[in-house]
């Protein structure tokens, strides 16, 4: 039986995006909701600017590889950690990504090609619009940067400044329900 689950966001994601289908998850205190990859620039701008909700704060950006894992809905997955500083609430949006080509290595363009010639199954679109690069994030140990990552175009991952650029791979088992 699918369990309700409930959070700030979703009634006011449904109502401006009533042709969307989202998926949520809640673990550990941690709301995730599933958003097909072609709205994901749409929905993050919404949760942004929405008054009501107010997510001023991209606090994290990973990617997964699901390889191998058992019942993944897709082969990779961006996550993007929100958090609305004035309103005290979190929400980790989750963006699957299936790639069209072999992902074998040596099968695909360099990395520097891959805006013009990646797989068009991993690009995805950008959020540096709604959260501008070095003014959303920072911290007080470190300088934090978004570099390009060498696998989504037009995706970024944070690094701490000085370090080249590379994906934060984490795995996660996630049971979605429909909202």
């Amino acid at each position: 039986m699918a369990k309700t689950i409930e959070h700030p966001a979703f009634a006011p994601l449904k109502a401006a995006f009533p042709d969307v289908k989202f998926l949520a998850n809640h673990f550990r205190d941690m709301t995730t909701l599933v958003v097909p990859r072609e709205k994901v620039l749409e929905i993050c701008q919404f949760l942004k600017n929405a008054p009501e909700l107010k997510y001023d704060f991209l606090a994290d950006l990973n990617g997964v590889d699901y390889l191998g894992f058992p019942g993944a809905r897709g082969r990779f997955a961006v996550n993007y950690g929100l958090t609305s500083t004035t309103l005290n609430n979190r929400l980790w949006l989750k963006v699957f990504l299936d790639p069209t080509r072999d992902t074998a290595p040596g099968n695909d363009v360099r990395d520097e090609e891959a805006t013009t010639a990646g797989d068009p199954g991993l690009m995805l679109s950008s959020v540096t619009s709604v959260w501008e690069p070095n003014t959303a994030l920072s911290t007080p140990r470190s300088s934090i940067t978004l570099a390009p990552t060498t696998r989504w175009t037009n995706t970024f991952a944070l690094t701490p400044s000085g370090f080249e650029s590379r994906l934060h791979l984490s795995l996660s088992a996630f049971s979605l329900s429909s909202l």
